[in-house]
C-alpha cells in the first residue's frame, strides 16, 4: 500500500512539472487541466497516507 502512495505521489509530480511545458506550446487551457489533476492526485495521496499511518499506529502500537 505504501508503494501505491507513493507511486501517486509520483505521478502527480510528474504531471506538475509537465505543465510547465504545457504552458509554453498548447496554451493555458491544458497547464490548468494538468495541475487541477496534480492536484487532486496529491490530495488523494496526502489522505491515502494519512490512512495508512493511522492503521499502522494503531495495529502495531496500540493493539486494536
Amino acid at each position: 500500500m505504501l508503494i501505491l502512495i507513493i507511486i501517486i505521489f509520483l505521478i502527480s509530480a510528474f504531471l506538475y512539472i509537465f505543465s510547465f511545458f504545457l504552458a509554453q506550446n498548447e496554451g493555458l487551457y491544458y497547464k490548468n487541466n494538468c495541475r487541477t489533476i496534480s492536484i487532486i492526485l496529491i490530495a488523494i495521496g496526502t489522505l491515502c497516507l494519512m490512512g495508512y499511518l493511522v492503521h499502522y499506529l494503531s495495529s502495531h502500537y496500540l493493539g486494536i
